[in-house]
């Protein structure tokens, strides 16, 4: 059976403060096509219980067999959740957004109500100062997304064409660069 991440993201976090360590503050993914609306709001409530800090709402490929059990768009989920009366003092509502700028996806799901955007990966810096520019303060969190240069990231950076050539010398010095917009 698939676990939920939320259970895995608390059990994580609880066997971290068990070892001495402050609970860490943890976010988890959820992705919206697997679940109904009901399931959602049931698990958004054990997050809330469980101390996750907030749940990155993502789409999900469709089943191979069968239909999705959620036809909305994570915007629309977040926004029933809003409409349902969760607050962000009670847990933060994540959405992801592209790499490059699109204004119009980025402001719709502002107006969802999402507290903070993560990105996919980030290709140059200066991607990541568009969409801050852009976002202007609206969420409380921006979360630039980097693919850490590595042997194991290879394949997937073939697979999305991506070259971490450029900064695969001093990555740190790239992370930066992106953190700070």
């Amino acid at each position: 059976p698939r676990v939920p991440t939320i259970y895995v993201a608390d059990h994580l976090a609880s066997s971290l403060a068990r070892d001495g360590r402050k609970k860490p503050e943890v976010m988890c993914s959820l992705r919206t096509c697997d679940h109904s609306v009901n399931a959602i709001v049931q698990m958004v409530f054990e997050a809330m219980i469980s101390g996750i800090k907030g749940i990155l709402f993502v789409r999900g490929d469709d089943p191979r067999f069968g239909s999705s059990l959620n036809p909305e768009v994570p915007s629309k989920v977040v926004k029933k959740l809003r409409g349902i009366g969760f607050k962000s003092d009670q847990i933060k509502f994540y959405l992801a957004t592209g790499a490059t700028l699109n204004k119009q996806n980025i402001d719709r799901k502002i107006a969802s109500g999402a507290d903070g955007l993560v990105t996919q990966i980030i290709r140059k810096p200066e991607d990541m100062k568009e969409i801050s520019d852009h976002v202007g303060g609206r969420v409380s969190e921006l979360i630039g997304t980097v693919l850490v240069p590595s042997a194991a990231n290879v394949p997937s950076a073939q697979m999305f064409g991506f070259d971490v050539s450029r900064y695969a010398e001093e990555p740190a010095r790239f992370v930066s660069a992106v953190l700070s917009y």
